[in-house]
């Protein structure tokens, strides 16, 4: 369905922006896909987790989304957990390339 390919392309959008190696607009991308869309932290995991599989073969990018997909189920604040996981996105997988 359309919201489908709308987050879709949100989460694209967010890898792109990870890349370029922009904290801020990364977490306002993130903040933004889950109010606007309604979506928890653990589903904008999933999302991203369609992403990565499709646009990168990455194991240190899996490991920080497992590790950030059971954070979730044990912390609070998904919004800081979603925040901490793009930061390690940034330093542990694109400060590589």
């Amino acid at each position: 369905d359309l919201t489908n390919s709308e987050v879709s392309a949100i989460a694209y959008a967010l890898f792109a922006t990870m890349r370029k190696k922009d904290l801020k607009k990364s977490c306002e991308i993130a903040e933004m896909i889950m109010l606007e869309y309604g979506l928890s932290g653990r589903e904008l995991i999933a999302e991203l987790k369609n992403t990565a599989k499709r646009e990168y073969n990455d194991e240190t990018l899996t490991v920080i989304l497992s590790d950030t997909d059971f954070s979730l189920c044990t912390a609070q604040n998904e919004y800081l957990q979603i925040n901490a996981m793009i930061a390690r996105i940034i330093t542990e997988v694109f400060d590589r390339e």
